[in-house]
């Protein structure tokens, strides 16, 4: 049976788009909603308070700070990476194009910016430094591929004219 929509390959014809698409996952709305329902604004709010307590090691009590008795460098880390990735999002992997490797690098930047602003120092902080250098190694590896021009079978690469 030859349906009028396919070549003789299988391959869709000119002009003709596929379909919708695959339709979305019932379940992960029903996981959605649920966790909607349990996990309030406040409650929220207060994980979020303590990912920042946590990131720092430390919490303010007015102007004084009370160290984390509990904190160690692989707790600080995983806050850091939690409030990140809720703060400045995962960085976009797209390929090809000059957005991806300024994304990376402006990723690093905000993440300096906004480390400055709640008064933790890069350079005394192993994980931040490590973080920020894992984003500034992303956006080189961006601007090596877009100079490259690897081919997306990864089989052909074309070096740019100098």
């Amino acid at each position: 049976m030859k349906s009028k929509h396919r070549s003789s390959n299988g391959r869709f014809l000119p002009g003709n788009s596929g379909g919708p698409g695959r339709p979305s996952k019932p379940f992960r709305k029903a996981y959605w909603d649920a966790t909607s329902e349990e996990v309030t604004v406040n409650d929220w709010r207060a994980i979020v308070r303590q990912a920042k307590v946590d990131a720092l090691g430390y919490e303010m009590q007015g102007k004084k700070r009370e160290t984390i008795k509990d904190s160690t460098p692989q707790t600080r880390h995983q806050a850091r990476m939690f409030l990140a990735l809720y703060l400045l999002g995962r960085p976009a992997q797209v390929t090809w194009v000059l957005e991806s490797e300024v994304a990376f690098g402006e990723a690093a930047e905000m993440l300096r910016l906004k480390a400055q602003e709640i008064g933790v120092e890069v350079e005394g902080d192993p994980a931040l430094q490590a973080i920020i250098q894992s984003l500034e190694q992303q956006a080189g590896t961006a601007r090596e591929r877009r100079l490259a021009k690897i081919s997306s079978n990864g089989h052909t690469r074309r070096r740019p004219v100098s």
